[in-house]
Order: structure tokens, then C-alpha cells, then sequence
């Protein structure tokens, strides 16, 4: 599944919209000749509204910023002793063999995602800001 993160001052639908002058006006154009005016319309079954700007009353340009992070942090280790011993006694003389392995693996893993979303208000205009999920 692909995040689509759409930034316009145009309706996006939740509907499959009719083919209308309502929706036309709403959609987003692409382009406009004195014979004719081309629009695409966005639609989305999983569309979500994220922020909406009303800026129709303001004489300055409007920001909005919202960030979010998300972090996850595993570590691990693992460790292995092994040690032999051997020890012979013969006529009063001792002799001794002690071997040892000491092993240890560690293993660090970290992830730390950062997703920041910003949208502007134009003077006197409304913004919107909407997030869509599109399957491939």
C-alpha cells in the first residue's frame, strides 16, 4: 500500500462524484484555453481530511506545520562459556589442563521514522490538506 499526500485548494471526494459543474468547479485544473478547460477530479475511497485553512478573512499567508515521530529500539546478546578441566594425579605429581572459549554476540537494531507535514494559506483563500491510501 503506497501513502499519497495530496496538497490543494480543491474538494476531494470520499464518493464517486457525478459528472457535474459542481464538481468541476471543485476539481483541480490542469488546463484552461479560451475553447476548452480540463480538470481531474481526486478521489479516494480512504481519503482522510487532514487540516483545513480558512484564511478568506486574513490579509497574511497562514502556515501550518505537524510532525510526528516514531522510534523503535531491540538489542540483544547472547552469550556462550565453555571450559574443560582435566586433572591427573601420579605419584605425587599433579598435572592440569583447563581449556575455556567464551563467546558473546550482541546485536543493536533502531529505527526512527520522522513525517512532517506543512500547508500554507494563500491571502484571502481556503487550503485544504488530504491523505490518501492507493493500492497497487
Amino acid at each position: 500500500m503506497q501513502l499519497l499526500t495530496v496538497i490543494m485548494r480543491y474538494r476531494g471526494f470520499d464518493q464517486k462524484p457525478t459528472l457535474c459543474l459542481y464538481t468541476f468547479d471543485h476539481s483541480f485544473p490542469i488546463e484552461r484555453t479560451s475553447d476548452y478547460s480540463v480538470a481531474m477530479f481526486f478521489y479516494a475511497a480512504d481519503v482522510k481530511q487532514l487540516v483545513y485553512l480558512n484564511n478568506t478573512t486574513s490579509e497574511a499567508e497562514t502556515y501550518f506545520t505537524d510532525s510526528m515521530s516514531v522510534s523503535f529500539s531491540h538489542s540483544t546478546k547472547v552469550g556462550v562459556t565453555l571450559e574443560v578441566g582435566c586433572e591427573i594425579l601420579l605419584n605425587f605429581v599433579k598435572l592440569g589442563i583447563t581449556f575455556s572459549v567464551n563467546v558473546e554476540f550482541t546485536f543493536e537494531w533502531s529505527k526512527l521514522r520522522t513525517k512532517e507535514v506543512q500547508i500554507t494559506g494563500s491571502v484571502r483563500k481556503k487550503a485544504y490538506l488530504y491523505q490518501a491510501f492507493i493500492s497497487r
